[in-house]
C-alpha cells in the first residue's frame, strides 16, 4: 500500500511538470511602430491566465497590470482584457526593453522579453545641391576649394538613418556611382539623424548629366529620390539649325528630335539677352511652366508648340537632348510676321539673312520741332535739350546725337527709350540729350545718326543747328580786330624794311629823319583802329 502511494505521487508530479513545460509565450523579437502612432503590443500564450504583468526591462515592479480582470493604467499606457499593451501615439522615449509575466490558474508564471523600436520615416525626397553653383548650408560645410564639380544629398530628421546612393543616368539605364564621403549624426535633444553624401563627377566626360541621389532604409516607407541636370564641359553638337518665318496668330510647332529621348531641355532666348527654361522632360517627370505668354506645350515626346504666336514669341529657340551618353542640340530662330492689309506701308520688309526689318515712319530720325530733318534751325537758350525719335521700326533703331563741325558745345546726359506695339512687332526709339552752348557762340550744329554697323544704318542722318541770342554780346568786335591785327602785322613789316633802307643810305641823320617819315606807318593804322572802335 505503501508503494502505491509513492507512485501516485510520482504520476502527479510528473503530469503537473508536464503541463508546466508545455505552457509558453510567444512575442515578436522586436515590434517597430511610427512615431505618433497607436501602438499595439501583443503576445501568444497557450493557457488559462489569471493576471498579467508588464515590466519595462528588467524592473521589480510592473507599470501595468491585469489582475481578476481588473486592468490598470500609467500614462499613456493601458493594457486590454487579454494581456495586451497598448501605447497611445508612439514616442521616441518609448522605443526599448520590455517584459511582458502571465500568472496561470495553477500560480504558475512565465515570461518573456521583446524589443519596441520606435522610427521616423523621411517625409521628403533628399535635398541635392551642385555646390559649384549653390551657396546653400548643404555647401557651406564643405571647403570653398573643395566645392567645385561636386553634388551634395541630405536626409534630415529621421530614425534610424537613411543610406544615400548616387546614379547617373546612361543610355543602358541608371549606373550606380560611387560617393565620395558619406556622414551621418545624430540630434542629441531630438534624437534624430541627419545623413549625407557627397559625390564628385568629371565634367568633361558628358555634356549633360542626370545624376540622382536615392534614399534607401528603414526610415524610408517609399522611394524618395532627387536629380539634378547638371551641365558638362563636353561640346554639344547642333543637330539641327534652321531659321522659320511665322505669321503673326498661327500655332507654331518645333521638333526636339527624330526620337524620343530620356531627357529634353527646351529654352528661350530673347533680345539676346532674356533666357528662359520652357520646360525639362526627365525620366518619369517633368518639370518647367512653359510661359510664353501664350498657350505653350511640350508633348512626351518633345515636340514644342506655341499657339497663336505674336511677336513676344519671337526668338531663339534650343532644345537639348540626351540618352545620358550622348548628346545634342536642335536650335530655331523664328521671325514672327504679321500679314495684315489695313497696315498700309508699316511692314515695308527687307529680307536679309539674319532678320526682317521694318523702315520707319517716316523714313528718318523725327528731331523734336523740326519740320525738315535734313536742316534744321532752332532758336534755344544756352542750356537746353534735345529730342530725337524714330517710329514703328523692327528692329528698334539705335540713336546716337552728337556736336558736328568745329561747334562749340558740350553734350551730355544721353537717354534712350523703346516703346513696342505688339500688335506690329515694331518699335519706337525716344532719345534725349542735355547741350550746353558757350555764349556768343555761332549757330552749334548737332547731327542725329545711326552708329555705323547697325540694320538701319542707312537711315540719313538729321541735323539741327541750334542758335543762341547774341544780342548782348560786348561790340562784336572779334572779325574786325583780326584785321586790324593783320594791318598792324604789315605796318611793321614795311617800317622795318623802310627802316633797313634809309640806314644804309643816311647814316647818323638815320633816326631823325625817322621819327619824321616813319611815324605815319604806324600812325595811320592805330588812327583808323580807334575811329572804327574806340569811338563807338
Amino acid at each position: 500500500m505503501k508503494g502505491f502511494k509513492i507512485g501516485l505521487f510520482v504520476a502527479i508530479s510528473i503530469a503537473c511538470l508536464d503541463s508546466s513545460l508545455s505552457q509558453q509565450i510567444t512575442c515578436k523579437e522586436t515590434i517597430t511602430f511610427e512615431r505618433g502612432e497607436r501602438g499595439i503590443v501583443s503576445c501568444q500564450y497557450n493557457m488559462n491566465f489569471i493576471a498579467v504583468f508588464w515590466y519595462r526591462g528588467d524592473a521589480g515592479n510592473p507599470f501595468l497590470r491585469l489582475e481578476e480582470g481588473r486592468p490598470t493604467t500609467s500614462e499613456r499606457f493601458s493594457i486590454a482584457r487579454n494581456g495586451t499593451m497598448i501605447i497611445e501615439s508612439v514616442e521616441i522615449r518609448d522605443e526599448g526593453v520590455y517584459r511582458i509575466s502571465v500568472l496561470d490558474e495553477n500560480g504558475v508564471s512565465i515570461s518573456e522579453h521583446l524589443y519596441v523600436k520606435v522610427t521616423v520615416s523621411l517625409s521628403t525626397a533628399p535635398v541635392i545641391e551642385n555646390c559649384a553653383t549653390s551657396e546653400s548650408e548643404l555647401c557651406q560645410n564643405i571647403k570653398e576649394e573643395n566645392r567645385e564639380n561636386v553634388l551634395v544629398c541630405e536626409t534630415m530628421n529621421t530614425r534610424p538613418k537613411v543610406n544615400l546612393t548616387w546614379w547617373r543616368l546612361s543610355s543602358s539605364g541608371d549606373s550606380y556611382m560611387s560617393g565620395l564621403s558619406y556622414n551621418a549624426s545624430m540630434n542629441q535633444s531630438t534624437e534624430l539623424f541627419t545623413s549625407s553624401s557627397v559625390f564628385q563627377f568629371e565634367p568633361k566626360r558628358f555634356s549633360v548629366g542626370y545624376f540622382t541621389c536615392k534614399a534607401t532604409g528603414e526610415a524610408v516607407r517609399s522611394q524618395k529620390t532627387s536629380s539634378l541636370f547638371v551641365q558638362g564641359l563636353k561640346e554639344t553638337a547642333v543637330k539641327t539649325k534652321q531659321k522659320e518665318i511665322v505669321e503673326f496668330g498661327m500655332t507654331l510647332e518645333l521638333s526636339c528630335s527624330d526620337k524620343t529621348n530620356p531627357l529634353m531641355s527646351w529654352s528661350f532666348t530673347q533680345d539676346d539677352v532674356t533666357v528662359q527654361t520652357l520646360q525639362t522632360i526627365y525620366p518619369g517627370k517633368r518639370s518647367g511652366a512653359c510661359l510664353l505668354g501664350t498657350v505653350c506645350y511640350v508633348d512626351d515626346h518633345g515636340t514644342l508648340t506655341v499657339e497663336e504666336v505674336t511677336h513676344k514669341n519671337e526668338g531663339f529657340y534650343e532644345c537639348l537632348y540626351s540618352d545620358g551618353d550622348t548628346s545634342s542640340k536642335s536650335a530655331y530662330e523664328i521671325d514672327i510676321l504679321n500679314i495684315n492689309a489695313n497696315m498700309g506701308d508699316v511692314f515695308k520688309f527687307i529680307s536679309t539673312f539674319d532678320n526682317f526689318t521694318v523702315k520707319p515712319i517716316p523714313e528718318e530720325i523725327v528731331i523734336e520741332g523740326c519740320k525738315n530733318s535734313t536742316k534744321c534751325d532752332k532758336a534755344v537758350a544756352l542750356t537746353g535739350n534735345i529730342e530725337a525719335s524714330v517710329h514703328r521700326a523692327r528692329p528698334p533703331v539705335e540713336i546716337l546725337c552728337g556736336v558736328a563741325d568745329e561747334s562749340t558745345a558740350f553734350i551730355y546726359n544721353h537717354e534712350s527709350s523703346i516703346e513696342d506695339h505688339p500688335e506690329e512687332g515694331t518699335f519706337d526709339t525716344f532719345y534725349s540729350v542735355d547741350v550746353d552752348i558757350d555764349e556768343c557762340s555761332q549757330p552749334v550744329h548737332i547731327s542725329c545718326m545711326v552708329p555705323h554697323g547697325s540694320v538701319h544704318e542707312n537711315l540719313p542722318a538729321s541735323n539741327i543747328y541750334l542758335i543762341t541770342d547774341t544780342s548782348s554780346c560786348s561790340n562784336q568786335k572779334g572779325p574786325w580786330t583780326a584785321i586790324i591785327l593783320v594791318i598792324l602785322i604789315l605796318a611793321i613789316i614795311v617800317t622795318v624794311i623802310t627802316v633797313l633802307y634809309f640806314k644804309r643810305d643816311r647814316g647818323k641823320n638815320f633816326y631823325v629823319h625817322m621819327l619824321k617819315q616813319g611815324s605815319y606807318f604806324i600812325l595811320i593804322p592805330l588812327q583808323a583802329y580807334w575811329r572804327c572802335f574806340c569811338k563807338r
